[in-house]
C-alpha cells in the first residue's frame, strides 16, 4: 500500500522563464495604456475648463453694439427691445431671437443681428417708411407703413406724408389699420410727388352715387376729385394731373376722373 504525500512533499512545476516574461510585459502594456487613457481623459477636461473660462472671460464680452440702416436714436429702443447689454457673453447670444425681439417694434420692417467676434455685435434695420397719416384714437395722428401697420404716433403728419380721413380712428402702434383703410391707403401709395403736394386728404367717396370701396381727394385749392374704384387707378391720377395742369384750380369745384378717358369738371 503507498501513502499520500503531503502538499510540501510534491515537487513543483517551474514556469518556463519566456512565458514568465510574456506575462510581465503584457501587465506592462496593460499598465501604460490605462495610463495613457487617463492622461487623454485629464488633457481633454483641461482643454474643456480652458475652453469655458476663455469664453466667459472679458475678452469675449459684449463691448460695442451697432445699428445699421437706422440713425443712431434707434439704438435705445433696440437695446431695450432685445436686451442687449455691454458685459453680455458673446457665446450666449441667440441671434434669431434677438432679430425677432428688434421686428417686434412697430417701425421696424426686417432686423438681422450679426456677431462679430471678439467683442462686437451689428444689428442691421430695415426701418418701415410712413406712406399715410390718420386720426389715432385718443388724439393726434397715426403713421402706417405700406401694409396698413401703424409704426408710429405723431402730433402732426410730416410733411410729405398723405393724411386720411373718414376713416376709423387707428390704435396704437404696432397694430393694422381698420380693412376699410384699404382703398384710400392704396391712393396714397400712388400718388406721385407732383399731385401728393396738391391733395389736402384722401377719403372715401360720400357722395350719393358712389359705390363701396370709391375714393375721392380734397384738394389744397379746395377742389374735390372723385377717382372712383382703385381699378386703373394710374390712369386717373394722369387723367387729374392733366385736368390740373390746363384748368384755372380757383375755380374748380368738382373733377370727376372716375372715366379717365373723359374727365368731367364742374366749376364754382
Amino acid at each position: 500500500m503507498t501513502t499520500a504525500q503531503p502538499d510540501e512533499a510534491r515537487p513543483r512545476s517551474r514556469m518556463d522563464p519566456r512565458i514568465r516574461q510574456r506575462r510581465i510585459a503584457v501587465r506592462r502594456d496593460e499598465g501604460r495604456r490605462r495610463l495613457k487613457l487617463v492622461v487623454a481623459a485629464l488633457a481633454l477636461l483641461a482643454a474643456i475648463a480652458v475652453g469655458i473660462g476663455v469664453t466667459r472671460s472679458p475678452l469675449l464680452d459684449l463691448d460695442h453694439i451697432r445699428v445699421a440702416g437706422a440713425d443712431n436714436a434707434a439704438l435705445a429702443d433696440l437695446t431695450r427691445a432685445t436686451g442687449l447689454h455691454r458685459g453680455q457673453a458673446m457665446v450666449d447670444l441667440d441671434e434669431a431671437g434677438l432679430a425677432r425681439k428688434a421686428m417686434a417694434l412697430p417701425w421696424v420692417r426686417t432686423a438681422k443681428v450679426t456677431r462679430r467676434w471678439p467683442d462686437t455685435v451689428i444689428v442691421t434695420i430695415t426701418a418701415r417708411v410712413p406712406v399715410a397719416a390718420l386720426p389715432a384714437d385718443g388724439g393726434g395722428w397715426a403713421l402706417t407703413d405700406r401694409t396698413g401697420r401703424v409704426m408710429a404716433r405723431a402730433l402732426v403728419p410730416p410733411p410729405g406724408v398723405p393724411t386720411l380721413a373718414g376713416l376709423p380712428a387707428a390704435g396704437v402702434p404696432g397694430t393694422n389699420v381698420a380693412t376699410g383703410v384699404g382703398p384710400s391707403l392704396t391712393v396714397a401709395l400712388a400718388l406721385p410727388a407732383a399731385l401728393r403736394d396738391q391733395v389736402a386728404t384722401i377719403a372715401p367717396d360720400g357722395a350719393g352715387d358712389a359705390q363701396p370701396g370709391d375714393v375721392a381727394l380734397q384738394l389744397r385749392s379746395g377742389a374735390f376729385v372723385r377717382l372712383g374704384g382703385t381699378g386703373g387707378l394710374q390712369g386717373k391720377l394722369d387723367a387729374l394731373a392733366t385736368v390740373l395742369r390746363q384748368v384755372d384750380l380757383a375755380r374748380l369745384a368738382v373733377i370727376d376722373v372716375r372715366v379717365p378717358e373723359s374727365p368731367a369738371v364742374r366749376r364754382s
